[in-house]
């Protein structure tokens, strides 16, 4: 619970306290004082009080010599002390008056967050570039205050091009482990209970779009969907499926049933969990046989892409980087990485090394820049629009289309919100409020130059790794515009707004951030575009 939380409780439980004190006190003294008077005065007896004197400081009690019909008199007459008979009314006046001063405190501080919030919305102007477009393309918005308190800082673990982009433009880095909220994260983020605990005001989220699309069952489902089957090869999501098509000849005609199929573990990446077979039904026969009943759900079939497209006499997959932001909005990289298998295609073998491997991180798989390939400029358009189609904002997911879309709220208790309304105040920067990621996209071509989507990978290998050689040269290149996109703008946006030339945003080391889409101009190899 935050401390304006503790106070306030403390405050109230500190007056029911006093208030069942002071009746408890008052029976007590009433009591005693009656009985007393009640004795010596039915016994007519006569008791000398000269040197009683009544220490009790409780409502109208003289402090000065008394008789004790005098003190019954102060008793019965104080202001504080209650009688018995209506101590119970007052009792619950006092109650319901403590409880009317908590729920106004709570109205004071919603109308206070108001009238913050406001401030805030025109204290903190929108900036436009001198052309009239937005300083902060492609964020929507930006508080630049959080900006500030963040500094230029972001948080990695693992080795990659992003140290190299970051540091360049004299960003420092966090500790993954650190409490302080960076400007930047490449990390997806950590749960704590249960909760996603964001630690960047720019962070990488899995949510981005929604709907889990990184599995393959869900790019199925997704795809259908959206009436997308076409993208890609013919797919089955369970073996009874499978078996009424083969027993049906309409989905899957014989020509197709003898050619290669793949069983694909739904979750895993980076060539593991897949399965290559000779015949659907040799497939059909080891998924309702060798696969555990309750990890089948698990696996995907999928049939060949048949008369792939070569180069080296080898198979070819291709590697897009897109950038997700939320609503729909997408950014396909420029660049494409080309990975060819380690040996020769033959259509008439299941091998692995033919029609399986194809990361970078196995031996004999080689990497070709996209760029530098004969057929870039005929294929390039066909993925944009097929990415567009998936991932655009007219795409529906859940019954909503992406540009209508939201991720869902993390559920709050009463007191989680107070402590959130506390840190609001409290002028604490708020992590993840801009909320990207970035999908490695699978891509198969035929000899028709036809693009046939195979699988989205919501976390592609990004690292550095001498022995990949060019494909970590293209990757670093693939971060550097990832910081020319999300994180210029940000530091463009500071660099104006700050007034200093001293301080943690003097650190940064140039003195101009173009944007990205005059990078793109002058680099037309280079930078994300966004699939409008």
């Amino acid at each position: 619970m935050g401390p304006w939380a503790s106070v306030i409780t403390q405050g109230l439980l500190l007056e029911l306290m006093i208030a069942s004190s002071a009746h408890s006190a008052s029976e007590h003294v009433k009591h005693w004082s009656g009985d007393v008077h009640h004795r010596f005065s039915k016994e007519h007896l006569t008791v000398d009080l000269s040197d009683w004197h009544a220490e009790a400081k409780i409502g109208n009690l003289t402090e000065q010599p008394a008789s004790l019909h005098e003190l019954a008199v102060n008793v019965s007459t104080s202001d504080r002390l209650v009688r018995r008979d209506t101590g119970g009314i007052l009792r619950i006046q006092r109650i319901a008056k403590l409880v009317g001063l908590a729920f106004a405190s709570v109205i004071g501080l919603l109308a206070v967050q108001g009238l913050v919030a406001a401030f805030w919305t025109f204290w903190v102007p929108d900036f436009e570039d001198t052309d009239g477009q937005r300083a902060a393309y492609p964020w929507p918005s930006v508080l630049m205050k959080d900006v500030f308190r963040a500094g230029p800082t972001y948080r990695l673990n693992w080795r990659s091009g992003l140290q190299k982009a970051c540091g360049e433009r004299g960003m420092s880095p966090l500790k993954p482990t650190s409490s302080e909220i960076s400007l930047f994260s490449f990390l997806v983020p950590a749960t704590l209970q249960g909760k996603p605990t964001p630690r960047a005001i720019m962070e990488r989220h899995n949510g981005v779009p929604p709907g889990c699309l990184g599995g393959k069952r869900a790019l199925w489902i997704h795809l259908g969907a959206n009436g997308l089957e076409d993208l890609s090869p013919t797919t089955f999501l369970n073996p009874a499926a499978l078996r009424k098509a083969l027993q049906l000849h309409a989905q899957v005609p014989p020509s197709m049933a003898a050619g290669l199929w793949f069983l694909k573990h739904s979750s895993m990446d980076r060539n593991e969990g897949v399965t290559c077979f000779k015949g659907a039904r040799d497939l059909l026969n080891y998924w309702e046989t060798s696969v555990p009943k309750a990890e089948r759900l698990r696996y995907v079939a999928q049939a060949e892409v048949q008369r792939p497209l070569l180069l080296n006499e080898r198979k070819l997959m291709l590697r897009a980087y897109v950038v997700t932001l939320p609503n729909g909005r997408c950014f396909l990289n420029r660049e494409l990485l080309l990975k060819c298998h380690p040996r020769p295609y033959d259509p008439e073998t299941a091998d692995p090394e033919v029609q399986i491997i194809s990361c970078t991180q196995y031996e004999g798989v080689t990497a070709i820049r996209g760029t530098d390939w004969p057929e870039y400029h005929k294929v390039w358009p066909k993925i944009c629009r097929m990415l567009k189609a998936c991932l655009g904002p007219k795409a529906m997911v859940g019954g909503k289309a992406l540009a209508n879309s939201a991720l869902p709220e993390p559920k709050r208790d009463f007191f989680g919100r107070v402590e959130d309304l506390i840190d609001w105040l409290r002028g604490k920067t708020k992590a993840g409020a801009l909320l990207y990621n970035l999908i490695g996209v699978d891509i198969i071509v035929d000899q028709d130059l036809r693009c046939w989507l195979i699988e989205m990978n919501p976390g592609p290998q990004m690292g550095i790794d001498e022995k990949e050689g060019l494909a970590s040269e293209l990757r670093a290149n693939v971060m550097e515009d990832l910081c020319a996109l999300l994180v210029d703008p940000l530091l463009r946006m500071a660099q104006r707004a700050s007034k200093s030339k001293t301080g943690r945003w003097a650190s940064l080391s140039r003195t101009n951030f173009a944007p990205a889409a005059l990078r793109g101009v002058q680099a037309k190899r280079r930078g994300f575009v966004e699939l409008l």
